[in-house]
């Protein structure tokens, strides 16, 4: 079963929590994936976890053009 984390713009504690999330699941039963904006030391960290990780960046503010064009990008990333 794949598993898609969709992440906001994250530091510290937010990244140790996900890569805590992801060393623990059972790579047996599932596949996980993260969708976020960049961010160098998650991308490594996954990286080094095997997780793919897809970068779609998403605005901190309430954008519909915006907002659209994001959500567009992770529906083609989970299809």
């Amino acid at each position: 079963m794949r598993i898609a984390y969709l992440v906001r713009k994250t530091s510290g504690g937010m990244q140790t929590h996900i890569q805590g999330l992801l060393s623990g699941l059972d790579r047996l039963s599932f596949e996980p994936i993260v969708i976020s904006p960049h961010s160098e030391k998650l991308f490594s960290s996954l990286e080094n976890l095997g997780v793919d990780y897809f970068r779609v960046d998403m605005a901190d503010r309430i954008s519909l053009k915006d907002d659209i064009i994001s959500a567009c990008l992770v529906a083609s990333i989970l299809r």
